[in-house]
């Protein structure tokens, strides 16, 4: 399996209470995936100072995740993350010292039946800049 959209930027670094439920990030795809997953890594670690839980939006359609200590990944089931052609993360509950907080990295993973086989999935990572994310 193989990652289709990596940023390694920090996200959201002027994000504080209360403001962050006013703050997100869409990453918009070149064409249409089936998204399967995503992690995510905190820059800030102290639970006190940190995001606690996100709401995701893929097609229109929002779930809420929990945020791990350092990094979180989450499997989407098949109706949630097909054929999109963007995601949105949004704060949505954080500590009561969030200050300057954001995301260290993204991650997206996407299934392509058109990329190269890969053992015994077929996998694309669309978060090169060659595959268009932005």
């Amino acid at each position: 399996m193989s990652n289709f959209y990596d940023e390694i930027l920090e996200w959201a670094a002027k994000c504080s209470n209360p403001l962050c439920s006013s703050a997100w990030i869409t990453i918009t795809y070149q064409k249409s995936y089936d998204v399967i997953e995503f992690c995510i890594l905190q820059a800030i670690l102290k639970i006190k100072n940190r995001i606690l839980k996100i709401t995701v939006t893929i097609n229109s359609a929002e779930k809420v995740f929990k945020l791990n200590d350092i990094e979180t990944c989450s499997l989407l089931d098949e109706t949630f993350g097909s054929n999109s052609s963007s995601i949105k993360f949004q704060p949505k509950e954080y500590g009561p010292l969030a200050t300057n907080v954001g995301f260290n990295a993204i991650h997206i993973f996407a299934h392509d039946e058109k990329a190269p086989e890969h053992n015994y999935e077929k996998f694309e990572d669309a978060a090169k800049l060659e595959s268009g994310a932005t």
